[in-house]
């Protein structure tokens, strides 16, 4: 939630700045600055950086500073401001103009007076308040506090942003933040560390096919992602993308950081930006369901959690129990007596579309132990086969189960 490299051309010192190459990347975001003046910068890089230089440590070898533009470049920075005065007797080589040229990248010129806190303080002044106010704006377009579309829209381009081509929420969650604080007693400049290098994972990864009108806010020990779609896109295409985007951010995620797990939310695809408040509530709440159920580390779709959003709902009512055992108790009652898996054989042969191969294969046993174990189950409910209002009552029972044991995991001490 950071200002254009444009923008900041025209804060405090940078009014007098000049671009030299890369004037195609104006448009980049710059969320940091930071002063780069070491030779050794690959750790320092992270993407939508301004970075200050005056190429001091290694202002005898142009060749070592084109290396280090292209660094900076591929780690996706917004752009590099040059003092090409202090160190440097014949400017910027052609080469690095060239390079940053083709990769619309801008680099810019620092005008002789001032110093680089006459950059820093104003920009970052600037940050601070647009993400203020683009925080502003997301609370209140995700709670709904609107009157109506146009002004949804009026607004969000004031900030910059392009909502018509937003379609769905995605919610990036640290599992069980606020107890890996208490027990870690991990400071908070390691905790914020944490957070800041999830916010740069997960703007690496949906930027990774290429810089787009994409709003990624932090907010708390959550991320919130609103993708951008090409006006053509459909429902369908769109839901399989974002999963997609999602099963991506858990895997690089897991590479960056050891600490804590995340688990993301994925709302329903809706065609009226007015609708992004209902696809953020989808995703909190599918979080909220699937993390009871299948626990963390995982990534849970709103349309996917399906019978369980009944389930939650019936549950306020303390229903969901009595139903489960009315249904199930013979063969739970045996599972219990006998340390079988009665349950678990009749909920993965019916997941399975009652295949006895498929059941096999997901249960880890031979087809003649599934079909013993059937022949056992159906003896027990006194059923033939599966179908109509049973398999209807059967799967809902099956799925009551799965909540319940869930629930009874999270609150047990």
């Amino acid at each position: 939630m950071g200002i254009t490299v444009s923008e900041a051309l025209s804060i405090g010192l940078l009014r007098q700045a000049r671009v030299l190459a890369g004037r195609r990347g104006l448009s980049r975001i710059i969320e940091h600055v930071d002063v780069i003046e070491m030779p050794d910068i690959k750790k320092w890089l992270r993407p939508n950086i301004l970075f200050l230089t005056s190429f001091y440590a290694v202002r005898d070898s142009p060749q070592s500073q084109l290396e280090m533009v292209r660094n900076i470049i591929s780690a996706g920075a917004a752009a590099l401001a040059v003092d090409t005065k202090s160190f440097l007797q014949n400017g910027i080589s052609s080469d690095i103009l060239q390079t940053a040229e083709a990769a619309g990248f801008p680099i810019i010129e620092l005008p002789e007076e001032g110093g680089y806190i006459d950059v820093i303080s104003p920009v970052l002044e600037a940050i601070v308040t647009r993400r203020n106010l683009k925080s502003s704006f997301l609370d209140d377009l995700l709670f709904g506090n609107f009157r109506s579309p146009d002004a949804i829209v009026t607004r969000a381009r004031y900030l910059g942003w392009q909502i018509s081509n937003k379609r769905v929420v995605m919610i990036i969650d640290i599992d069980d933040f606020e107890d890996f604080i208490l027990k870690s007693g991990k400071p908070e400049q390691e905790v914020q560390a944490i957070k800041g290098t999830l916010l740069d994972v997960v703007t690496a990864v949906v930027q990774q096919d290429g810089p787009g009108d994409h709003i990624i806010v932090d907010k708390s020990d959550s991320i919130v992602v609103l993708p951008a779609f090409p006006a053509g896109a459909g429902p369908v295409e769109i839901d399989e993308y974002v999963k997609a985007l999602a099963n991506r951010i858990q895997t690089r995620a897991a590479e960056s950081i050891k600490d804590v797990s995340i688990s993301i939310g994925i709302g329903n695809v809706y065609s009226d930006p007015a609708e992004l408040a209902r696809s953020f509530r989808e995703a909190n709440l599918a979080l909220s369901i699937g993390h009871r159920v299948f626990g963390p580390r995982h990534v849970f779709s709103y349309r996917d959690t399906g019978v369980y959003q009944l389930l939650w709902e019936i549950d306020a009512n303390g229903q969901v129990r009595e139903f489960c055992h009315r249904q199930l108790k013979p063969i739970l009652d045996y599972d219990t007596a006998h340390g079988s898996e009665l349950a678990d054989t009749l909920e993965a042969f019916l997941d399975s579309g009652q295949d006895l191969t498929i059941t096999a294969a997901r249960l880890f046993v031979h087809r003649s132990t599934v079909k013993y174990r059937l022949a056992r189950i159906r003896q027990l409910l006194g059923t033939k086969d599966f179908s109509g209002d049973l398999l209807a009552a059967m799967l809902l029972a099956l799925k009551a189960r799965r909540y319940l044991d869930a629930r009874s995991r999270l609150t047990s001490p």
